[in-house]
């Protein structure tokens, strides 16, 4: 399963780690330091699934985008 993480930082890193333990496909997207997505509407496309790990006032804009 192709699985996108937005926010990369010390929570959003674990996730990714944990994914691809479980044997994920994982895209990056990471608003302070462009990863493997340049855009983040194109994770949303791109994925099956999206974890949200950007700090809490943020999640709100994630989850409509």
């Amino acid at each position: 399963m192709k699985i996108g993480v937005v926010g990369y930082g010390s929570i959003g890193s674990r996730h990714v780690r944990n994914l691809k333990t479980l044997g994920h496909d994982v895209l990056i997207y990471d608003p302070a330091n462009t990863r493997d997505v340049k855009f983040e509407r194109n994770i949303y496309e791109q994925c099956e699934a999206v974890v949200i790990a950007t700090p809490t006032m943020f999640h709100e804009s994630g989850i409509r985008a």
